[in-house]
């Protein structure tokens, strides 16, 4: 295989052969010989993935091997990384790989990625002033800031399932060792962010959840400096914002005098606004997802149960929204049979409600189109 090593036809035919497969061993197995033959030292890994990358895109989620995706990861970061960041279509090959080599990720094999994350935390170092102002290269420097506190992604692939959880399951994350030295790496961005006069919301955003995670003194210290610079005068407006949002939801998972203070009434005084609204309807359902306080759910409940509003919330708003409303009052035992029965009754009395269980069916069955976020992605 290695006088094909370099030739891409090779990796489009494997993907090809891929969509074929119907069984996920088969689909696996393939994948892994892919990028083994793609990271081998015979390949020319930098010119085959910015060929390929659709191809390397799909294939990536279903390489089994450690060894091998760590071995694609350190080839990607030894030659050319600055012009293969910087590549449209390639950069979201590093982009999703980031994603899922924390589910590899083993206190024996840590170490096998320190170095080439260090190359790639350098580069991005070195180019941030550049990279902030592009979708893509922005999308790099996010992802490498949140391997800092590398998340687990689920293997359950069901949409569905995630949500009727309705937050029930804590998010998994692989705690790095010491020599990663988190806090130097993100006091570096911090810095490197606080020079810059690209504001970039969804690296602010990444590195204020990060830094929540790692550091109440360094997150605290960003909300203060992000609020007091671009949102002195905070109105519903900004949380609705495609960008903006971004940040606020961020700040819903973290305790801080800006959420209890500006967010949390913000959003029990517009409630209407929040869940009619193409962003609002998400943010009001990552809103419920975080709350941890009865009152207040109790007060969302009261906001959301009169009874126009639950006639538009059924009718108007996102399908998600719904069940995320119907899963926090079961979890917290807050007027959670009262809700299905005016549930019931808001169904059965209205004749232009006929689209609510396709919608909800639809969902079941994985398909998103019934409330997707991809409006936000930039």
């Amino acid at each position: 295989m290695s006088a094909l090593s370099s030739n891409t036809k090779y990796y489009k035919e494997a993907y090809n052969l891929f969509q074929q497969c119907s069984k996920t061993d088969d689909r696996q197995d393939l994948a892994n010989k892919v990028f083994e033959e793609a990271s081998s030292t015979t390949s020319d890994t930098f010119k085959i993935t910015k060929a390929c990358s659709r191809e390397l895109e799909q294939l990536l989620p279903y390489v089994t091997s450690s060894t091998i995706l760590f071995t694609f990861f350190d080839r990607l970061t030894q030659d050319h990384l600055n012009d293969f960041i910087r590549d449209r279509s390639a950069c979201f090959v590093l982009e999703k790989l980031l994603y899922y080599l924390p589910n590899l990720l083993s206190i024996e094999n840590e170490q096998q990625i320190h170095a080439p994350f260090n190359r790639l935390f350098q580069c991005i170092c070195e180019n941030f002033d550049d990279y902030i102002q592009e979708t893509g290269t922005s999308h790099i420097i996010a992802s490498t800031i949140s391997f800092l506190h590398p998340f687990i992604s689920s293997n359950d692939k069901n949409d569905y399932e995630q949500l009727i959880d309705g937050g029930r399951t804590e998010k998994k994350f692989f705690q790095l060792s010491s020599e990663w030295n988190i806090l130097d790496k993100l006091r570096e961005i911090g810095r490197l962010v606080k020079k810059n006069t690209n504001y970039n919301e969804f690296v602010y955003a990444t590195l204020l959840r990060t830094c929540g995670y790692h550091n109440k003194k360094l997150y605290k210290k960003l909300v203060n400096r992000i609020c007091s610079k671009y949102y002195s005068d905070l109105t519903f407006e900004n949380l609705l914002d495609k960008r903006s949002s971004f940040i606020f939801e961020v700040l819903l998972e973290f305790p801080s005098e800006q959420r209890d203070e500006l967010i949390y009434p913000i959003v029990f005084n517009n409630i209407e606004q929040f869940y009619l609204h193409s962003i609002g309807n998400f943010f009001l359902q990552h809103f419920l997802l975080t709350l941890n306080n009865k009152e207040f759910i109790e007060k969302i409940y009261q906001l959301l149960i009169n009874e126009e509003r639950f006639d538009k919330l059924v009718q108007q708003a996102h399908i998600r929204l719904l069940i995320t409303f119907i899963r926090i009052c079961e979890r917290f035992h807050c007027h959670y049979e009262e809700l299905i029965n005016r549930l019931n009754i808001s169904i059965n009395s209205k004749t232009n409600i006929n689209d609510f269980i396709p919608c909800l069916l639809k969902l079941r069955s994985g398909n998103d189109s019934c409330g997707s976020k991809k409006s936000k992605s930039k």
